[in-house]
């Protein structure tokens, strides 16, 4: 039972690690400010509440993102998949499937806000225009 229990935990840790920086901020003011956060921006619904685009296509991701308290971007390759950039240099390849974007290297998927300025990655993190 307590290997069980301790296989979680380190599992849980891992996956942590594999999504650290996406978006993260340690900034408690930046936090406050609602730059790259896990709660939706100041004025805005709360995430539970965003309404989502329900088609995304290159044109809507690509370019630069304010994540925490830096600059992320993404770049269409040609091939057709991205290459993600956070604001802590961390890369991650991603695709386009259906309304979501997949980014496998960070293990999190994004979806793209109605009005395509905020980028709401499944890990809470927002990335946003």
């Amino acid at each position: 039972m307590f290997i069980t229990k301790l296989r979680y935990c380190f599992v849980g840790l891992i996956l942590m690690v594999a999504i650290q920086g996406c978006g993260k901020s340690d900034d408690s003011k930046a936090a406050s400010e609602g730059a790259g956060v896990q709660v939706a921006p100041q004025g805005s619904a709360p995430i539970q509440k965003m309404q989502f685009s329900a088609t995304i296509s290159g044109a809507d991701l690509i370019g630069s993102w304010v994540a925490g308290t830096g600059q992320a971007t993404i770049e269409q390759l040609a091939d057709g998949s991205f290459k993600m950039t956070n604001e802590s240099k961390m890369v991650a390849s991603g695709k386009i499937v259906g309304d979501i974007l997949e980014a496998k290297d960070w293990s999190v998927t994004g979806r793209l806000s109605l009005d395509k300025k905020s980028l709401v990655w499944s890990s809470g993190f927002i990335w946003q225009r």
